[in-house]
């Protein structure tokens, strides 16, 4: 499994980052980090359609050889997984709504890095 770690490692590192992507079976972002991938490694400029930015970074992602999905964590919205189809380039997706327990959330810091414990 593959973190991106941070929007500024995406920005700094992204030219190094092609040749990892063959040797990772799931890659875990966030949504600014999976943004500024699409803006970076694709023809995406429209920074208000975050959800096709997201698409577009994962088709890349795929493309660029991750061998089983992609998971772009959303915050308290949850998040999306896009699972690799096959052999060629088609892929699922799939929106994972956050669910909350009775009461609030008081902090959410670290509830991203759960998902792919949970799958």
């Amino acid at each position: 499994m593959l973190d991106l770690g941070s929007f500024e490692i995406v920005n700094a590192f992204s030219d190094q980052m092609d040749g990892i992507f063959g040797k990772v079976d799931i890659c875990v972002c966030n949504e600014d980090e999976a943004a500024a991938f699409s803006r970076l490694h694709t023809d995406h400029t429209n920074l208000l359609d975050r959800d096709r930015a997201y698409d577009a970074a994962a088709r890349w992602m795929l493309g660029h050889g991750v061998k089983a999905a992609v998971l772009v964590t959303l915050g308290e919205r949850g998040c999306i997984l896009y699972e690799r189809v096959g052999d060629g380039d088609a892929f699922r997706k799939t929106l994972h709504p956050a669910t909350h327990p009775e009461g609030s959330v008081v902090d959410s810091t670290g509830a991203g890095y759960a998902s792919p414990a949970l799958r």
